[in-house]
């Protein structure tokens, strides 16, 4: 086993709802075409996912969904009012 470490780095963001976060912080597929549409519509739309704009905006090829997790608190007053997404890159 490599005894080499990497780097923890941790992404705090607000959004609106729990799904948003979700939505950013996990890859996740589009919806899929309809059943009529050509073999090179449905090519495109494969070629499109999945979707994940965490690691796009972040432009980190190693970074593995397995270690990113979501947390979605909630704190006093403001419910669900701190939202973080965890990553190794």
């Amino acid at each position: 086993m490599s005894s080499q470490s990497r780097p923890l780095h941790v992404f705090a963001a607000v959004f609106e709802t729990r799904e948003k976060a979700f939505a950013f912080g996990h890859p996740h597929w589009g919806p899929e075409p309809a059943d009529d549409v050509s073999n090179e519509e449905y090519a495109a739309w494969e070629d499109r996912n999945p979707q994940w704009p965490m690691k796009s905006e972040l432009r980190c090829r190693t970074l593995d969904s397995d270690f990113v997790e979501v947390i979605w608190e909630t704190t006093g007053s403001e419910p669900e009012a701190v939202r973080h997404i965890y990553g190794r890159c």
